[in-house]
């Protein structure tokens, strides 16, 4: 929700303006925590030396209303749906069912995506950070639905 943009207390603002029901990132979760680290899996120095000025940016200009907002952002959010005779279960993540920041990039073992994914026995997950096609395929193996939400930046 907050970091990359310039107007995170605006976000925020609207957002609870709109009782729009939202789950946390990592870097909203370090935010909220007044963290100088977001727990971001950066490939480069360059991205990494940006990272630093985008977090001391909203750590700099984020009001205490909105910093403590962020704090009570859960890390999932489950649905349940009764269609017809089946319920269908939908987790909601930013990163993985354990952490908001476990990055699941594409050299990630087949075998620990799925032990990881098969604990939660859902129907659909929605995942919010990039993923990998690893992760995707050992999803869709077990019959689940994969939605990702992409952000614009």
């Amino acid at each position: 929700m907050v970091g990359y943009n310039i107007w995170p207390n605006e976000v925020i603002d609207e957002i609870r303006k709109r009782n729009i029901p939202c789950i946390a990132g990592n870097y909203d979760f370090g935010i909220g925590r007044h963290s100088d680290e977001c727990g971001c899996a950066y490939k480069t120095d360059e991205e990494k030396a940006l990272g630093k000025i985008s977090i001391a940016y909203t750590n700099e200009v984020l009001k205490e209303e909105q910093r403590a907002y962020l704090r009570t952002l859960p890390a999932h959010i489950k649905l349940e749906f009764q269609l017809n005779h089946d319920q269908l279960n939908v987790l909601l993540v930013h990163g993985s069912p354990r952490k908001v920041n476990e990055y699941l990039f594409e050299d990630r073992d087949e075998k620990a995506c799925y032990v990881l994914w098969k604990e939660q026995a859902l129907m659909c997950f929605v995942l919010g950070i990039r993923t990998s096609l690893i992760t995707e395929f050992c999803l869709r193996k077990m019959g689940t639905i994969v939605m990702l939400l992409i952000s614009v930046q």
